[in-house]
């Protein structure tokens, strides 16, 4: 009997457990968010979002219907924004499936702090997410845009950003807690990638974009955004991109071409790189050195060189070595000259090496970067000269 009642309070307890998913909501009554576009507008904040369309994603015979929806709306803040655009989507946005967020670049320049709140604060948001910086444009702009091969744009930008970074060097992905970890530190300022729309945003709107082999208007990753804090100060062009890149630690593999001595260029293949970045105070000045080693392969030969001759692979290695040199001081130099933000962590590296000298360096640490002496050094190794080490193009030519 007293097995009997306690099964039965068992099953009792049990049941006042089993209430079922009372937040369940089912797909079909979402609306499921790729991309988050924020602007600069005159009453707050311009807040675009790109919706998938899944019955046209999932359809096997293919409509003249686009593969998203992009609704925009204005609000005094972003989470206003985002509950009036029920006035336009007939379902409830749903975020946790967000690849991409895009500021509007006059936002940036204003600062993004405050947005950055909402996103870290509300419960729907992943930190997973990847962000950019819509250069010279709006986030609008880039949100309406139609991609080829990628038919949702979100995943085009998501999967762009990754390879580019993989296989490339002028990009980097961040993510919404390494962007506030570096917007709060000291000695440290932090990057995004950028977002170029090139061509006709008009004629990117439309399903015909994607139907042309040439495609007249698309969206192209590049360039980093340099920030003071959370506003925009500048951008680094291609070559500094890649100079900011190789401090960092963030190149995996890319392709460096280099000259050759009597005309024509060779190109490098980077495979395994390693940068050292200490700080020391000496006298009370602080100094920056940067040790970078990279190795690499011959890629490509377009000139008249010997590759079996080791000096040749040394006058490589030693152009190699300058042409790496002339990015990281390239970006080096924009960053103290033109932008004044410690986007390298230049600061971090100095209080590390000795915290007392950094309770007075930090007090006018921006002043005190701009004039910070860097030395820069780089070693290159050749390991390899792909299948054939001997051009054939001489014989070629005769």
């Amino acid at each position: 009997m007293k097995k009997r009642k306690a099964l039965l309070f068992f099953l009792v307890i049990t049941i006042l457990f089993l209430s079922g998913c009372w937040s369940k909501r089912e797909i079909n009554e979402l609306a499921i968010v790729s991309v988050l576009g924020i602007d600069k507008s005159k009453g707050g904040y311009l807040v675009s979002v790109q919706i998938i369309n899944p019955s046209e994603v999932a359809a096997q015979e293919k409509t003249t219907r686009a593969p998203v929806t992009t609704y925009g709306i204005e609000g005094k803040t972003i989470f206003e924004a985002l509950r009036k655009l029920t006035l336009k989507s007939p379902r409830k946005l749903y975020f946790a499936h967000l690849r991409m967020v895009v500021f509007g670049e006059d936002l940036a320049r204003e600062g993004i702090g405050k947005t950055l709140d909402f996103l870290s604060r509300d419960h729907e948001f992943r930190t997973n997410f990847y962000m950019l910086v819509a250069k010279n444009n709006k986030a609008e702009k880039v949100l309406n845009i139609l991609t080829p091969m990628e038919e949702i744009p979100g995943n085009k930008m998501y999967a762009a950003l990754e390879t580019s970074e993989k296989v490339w060097a002028p990009t980097h992905t961040t993510q919404l807690d390494e962007l506030i970890n570096n917007m709060v530190a000291e000695g440290r300022n932090p990057v995004l990638t950028g977002v170029i729309l090139k061509g006709n945003p008009k004629t990117g709107m439309d399903i015909r974009n994607v139907e042309k082999v040439d495609v007249p208007t698309v969206i192209q990753i590049g360039y980093i955004a340099a920030f003071k804090k959370d506003k925009l100060a500048g951008w680094l062009n291609e070559t500094e991109s890649r100079g900011y890149n190789s401090v960092m630690g963030y190149v995996r593999n890319s392709v460096v071409t280099i000259p050759c001595e009597k005309g024509g260029n060779a190109a490098i293949e980077i495979l395994k790189t390693r940068a050292k970045v200490k700080g020391k105070v000496e006298d009370g000045k602080p100094w920056i050195d940067i040790d970078y080693n990279v190795e690499g392969n011959v890629g490509d030969v377009e000139c008249s060189i010997d590759l079996i001759k080791i000096e040749t692979i040394d006058k490589i290695e030693k152009v190699l070595e300058k042409e790496i040199k002339g990015y990281i001081t390239a970006a080096v130099k924009k960053a103290q000259k033109d932008l004044k933000s410690d986007i390298f962590g230049f600061g971090e590296k100095i209080h590390k090496a000795d915290p007392e000298a950094w309770k007075v360096l930090k007090q006018n640490w921006n002043e005190e970067f701009v004039d910070l002496p860097v030395d820069i050094k780089v070693t290159a190794k050749i390991k390899g000269l792909g299948t054939i080490t001997e051009s054939f193009q001489e014989k070629a030519k005769e």
